[in-house]
């Protein structure tokens, strides 16, 4: 029995470091996706769209960690994963009409 508890304390031992380093990762992406979006600029459209796609790929990213990992993320990050997850044209024009009034 000594060997299983062993093997459970290395394990979580490792669990816990992986976990805090992963909310660290995620607070990076948090930082750059605010900065991202507070850069978009209505009056210029092509860099806007350019920014918006990046900000698309970056929701790939993050919602494989919450739905394929089912790893829990910042509220933050959950309506970043629901509001940036249609991407087409309609929804390009649609946050760029949302930052024009805010």
């Amino acid at each position: 029995m000594d060997n299983i508890n062993d093997v459970l304390i290395e394990l979580l031992n490792t669990y816990s470091r992986s976990k805090v380093e992963i909310e660290s990762i995620l607070r990076i992406y948090e930082d750059r996706i605010k900065s991202k979006i507070c850069s978009i600029d209505i009056n210029d459209r092509e860099n806007s769209e350019k920014i918006i796609k990046e900000l698309f790929g970056i929701q790939n990213e993050i919602s494989m960690i919450v739905y394929k990992y089912n790893f829990p993320v910042s509220n933050f990050l959950e309506d970043f994963i629901y509001d940036f997850d249609r991407q087409d044209v309609e929804s390009i024009n649609y946050i760029l009409a949302n930052k024009s009034v805010n």
